[in-house]
């Protein structure tokens, strides 16, 4: 597998406004049982807070897939880019549970070519949810969330021990209903939440 090196980071953070950090970083860090909080990190004005560099670079892939983490079905969409005379276009819109989503992956798009964008929504600060609703309520919700933020962690160390490069994602606040995608992609079908957020990560990419 290929890092980036501190000098590389350096010469990387003032252009491209992302933050990167080493597969052995991240795996020490995710599985340590105890350390101190991480410390507050100056707000980026772009969607893209984090990626690691894995066999592909960042701007030259030919294929990019978005994937919308799920505790049941996660959404994913592989986005053919453009080549020559030839537009993008999307190669596969589905949801996937997680080992078949991780197999199909790794069966179909080399890491040499591939780029992933992953919604993070661990990124986001923790929300009230919603107090006018009962407790129990709240706690499914916050149970839910917490169950997608730790298929999404599991995926992103998944991809990153296959060689992928990653691109972590904060979760959009403007999403497609049916009716939109339709308009924007130009597809005769909308799809479900799930695929609609990972198809608008890699949409013209």
């Amino acid at each position: 597998m290929t890092y980036l090196t501190p000098a590389q980071r350096e010469k990387l953070l003032p252009s491209q406004q992302v933050e990167t950090i080493s597969l052995a970083d991240f795996l020490t860090s995710r599985r340590a049982k105890k350390g101190k909080p991480a410390s507050k990190k100056k707000a980026i004005p772009k969607v893209v807070q984090t990626f690691f560099q894995g066999r592909c670079e960042l701007n030259k892939s030919k294929i990019n897939i978005g994937i919308d983490p799920d505790r049941e079905k996660s959404g994913i969409a592989v986005w053919k880019r453009a080549e020559g005379n030839t537009k993008g276009y999307y190669l596969c819109l589905k949801t996937m549970t997680f080992f078949p989503l991780l197999r199909y992956v790794e069966g179909a798009y080399s890491p040499d070519t591939t780029v992933i964008y992953l919604e993070a929504g661990w990124l986001n600060r923790k929300k009230n949810f919603h107090k006018d609703r009962g407790e129990r309520r709240r706690e499914k919700i916050a149970a839910d969330v917490g169950a997608n933020h730790e298929v999404g962690k599991k995926l992103l160390e998944g991809l990153l021990e296959l060689s992928y490069t990653v691109v972590l994602m904060r979760p959009q606040t403007e999403k497609w209903d049916a009716e939109q995608f339709m308009l924007y992609t130009g597809l005769n079908y909308g799809f479900n939440e799930e695929i609609r957020d990972s198809a608008k990560y890699v949409f013209n990419s």
